[in-house]
């Protein structure tokens, strides 16, 4: 009974690792892609006050540079703003991936993403609509233009980040659904012997008795998992599947039998190191015939 609960322990641990994978795998990977945005965040904020400061101050002093301090602090403004849309992005992923999604609320989920976009497009297009259609100093207060404008490059960044990453999570939601799936089915396979194994340990009880029977008469009798018998050392399985009594050895016509292959007189091959007797039924055994509880014989 000891090789079967040591069977069934493996199996069980294979199931577990089976199962055990994919979604941290992917999430782990979120974490690291949010860790580098945070990291770039950093200096792309510090870089942003200090453009953002000295356009405020060259427009203030009503510098000649002044247009091309405010374009330096436009610029690294959208910049800063397209890593925040990255971020945000990607930690919206990482609080539905916590689910465990299907392929269609995946699909789904995606396609609500993309109609957001296309919402922020909307209305920073009108925005920037307004923005060209003003005059600073003359409809809105010089200042209050430069905020305008500063807001909508926050936005323009915000959805460009958004939309950049959304390639990114296309891409590697396929890999993760695929990956899953393969999870799926090495678990199926898993789940698929555990169920053999249990079959084989409840049969190999049921014999129990007979098994305790035999033992007592014929020692060299052993039940395998499959409910067969076999003489030799104990059952052992073939590459095909089945038991014999001892090492597998490949025969000359492309059988497996337990030691060393010999040809018994009736021409078929048997295994083991004792010479080949005839056995009641007119088989043929190495060393010595024992008749196993189905009625058949085994050698030693």
């Amino acid at each position: 009974m000891r090789p079967m609960k040591g069977l069934l322990a493996g199996l069980l641990l294979l199931s577990a690792v089976a199962n055990a994978s994919v979604q941290k795998d992917f999430l782990r990977a979120c974490e690291e892609r949010v860790e580098q945005y945070s990291a770039q965040r950093v200096n792309a904020e510090n870089r942003t006050q200090q453009s953002a400061a000295r356009a405020v101050a060259s427009i203030n002093a009503a510098d000649p540079s002044a247009g091309q301090a405010l374009s330096t602090a436009l610029g690294d403004t959208r910049q800063l703003s397209t890593l925040y849309g990255r971020y945000e992005m990607l930690s919206q992923l990482q609080q539905f991936m916590q689910k465990k999604p299907t392929p269609a609320a995946t699909d789904a989920w995606m396609q609500s993403r993309v109609e957001e976009l296309r919402t922020k497009i909307a209305t920073a297009d009108a925005a920037e609509s307004g923005i060209r259609q003003s005059t600073p100093g003359k409809d809105i207060g010089l200042l209050a233009w430069v905020g305008a404008v500063e807001r909508l490059a926050q936005d323009r960044g915000k959805i460009e980040g958004a939309a950049a990453e959304l390639r990114l999570i296309e891409r590697d939601l396929q890999s993760y659904h695929a990956a899953r799936a393969e999870e799926h089915a090495r678990a199926v396979q898993v789940r698929s012997a555990i169920l053999i194994g249990i079959v084989a340990a409840l049969a190999y009880q049921q014999e129990t008795t007979h098994d305790i029977g035999v033992g007592a008469f014929s020692p060299n009798v052993h039940l395998c998992p499959d409910g067969s018998y076999v003489g030799g050392s104990g059952c052992v399985m073939t590459p095909e599947g089945n038991y014999v009594g001892g090492t597998p050895m490949l025969t000359p016509n492309g059988d497996f039998v337990g030691g060393t292959p010999q040809m018994a007189p009736n021409g078929r091959y048997i295994g083991g190191s004792g010479k080949p007797v005839r056995c009641p039924d007119g088989s043929y055994v190495a060393g010595a015939c024992h008749m196993t509880p189905k009625g058949n014989y085994v050698g030693e």
